[in-house]
């Protein structure tokens, strides 16, 4: 089986610092099930946190998570 290359057509531009914090807050408010301080985030971020939860998958998550799909 040959796998395919990396798809990735252009790289990621480089983030900020507040725009990870932001993200990562906005995650753990969610997992803490805080949705009124998720709420305060989202407002502060404002229309960019899609763009941002995205940036912070494609870079961190996806790598991390991601499963070899060799078979040995």
């Amino acid at each position: 089986m040959v796998l395919p290359g990396n798809t990735v057509t252009a790289p990621l531009a480089s983030m900020e610092p507040e725009d990870d914090a932001y993200a990562f807050a906005y995650v753990r408010a969610l997992q803490a099930n805080g949705i009124n301080i998720a709420c305060a985030v989202a407002n502060d971020t404002g229309p960019e946190l899609p763009r941002l939860l995205l940036d912070v998958a494609a870079r961190v998550f996806i790598p991390v998570t991601a499963v070899d799909d060799c078979d040995g």
